[in-house]
């Protein structure tokens, strides 16, 4: 029979064991064992459990060891409509229509289907204590980020729906985006928002450094 072997480490912070198993998966795929490097004993299910997926330790967390890596435990994820339905149901297809004083600001359950179409938005405050989504950008210099209000600003103009536009210390953009009328967030925002990732700014940002799996 067609024999697979399937190894898997798992080391224990602190306490120093490191366990080592081998599966074989002739015969139904059975443990064939699982040995604690250190001692060369056999160990039991419960600690061959240690090898699975874990949390970090706060060892590990103060050692900022995923610096080095690609992939990082806050790492957001875009939620991509399938091409042939962005006509109906993707953000960026829609288009912003005009609120009323009735309308009331978004709830945090109806934004959150909403957030995994807007990667990198924050819901935040403003200063009068409005809900506003905001986005960061840190650009190449002064000029570049000019350059990327103007092309925000192009896409805003089309909608007819406008964010605050600041620009810090010479590369630090921001965006604000809020319903003014009706005191918080609405579907508005979240369409401007998602218009406004998909514009192209690659060029007016620095290059990032090539990170490594360590």
């Amino acid at each position: 029979r067609r024999r697979r072997r399937r190894m898997a480490m798992a080391s224990r912070v602190g306490g120093g064991r490191a366990l080592r198993a081998g599966r074989a998966a002739a015969r139904g795929g059975r443990l064939v064992c699982c040995v604690d490097l250190n001692s060369g004993k056999h160990v039991g299910k419960k600690e061959e459990q240690l090898m699975g997926a874990r949390d970090p330790f706060a060892a590990e967390l103060e050692s900022s060891f995923a610096d080095n890596v690609l992939g990082h435990a806050d790492t957001e994820h875009l939620k991509k409509v399938p091409e042939k339905a962005k006509e109906l149901l993707g953000l960026a297809a829609k288009k912003c229509v005009p609120c009323s004083g009735e309308t009331e600001p978004l709830t945090d359950e109806e934004m959150g289907p909403l957030m995994g179409q807007v990667t990198g938005w924050k819901v935040a405050q403003d200063a009068r204590g409005r809900q506003v989504l905001r986005f960061e950008w840190k650009v190449k210099g002064f000029m570049q980020g000019l350059e990327l209000f103007q092309r925000i600003a192009k896409v805003a103009e089309e909608e007819g729906h406008h964010p605050d536009l600041h620009l810090d210390d010479w590369n630090k953009a921001t965006a604000m985006l809020t319903t003014h009328a009706i005191g918080g967030l609405s579907t508005n925002d979240f369409i401007l928002a998602a218009k406004i990732n998909a514009v192209k700014v690659a060029d007016l940002l620095p290059k990032k450094k090539a990170k490594f799996w360590a």
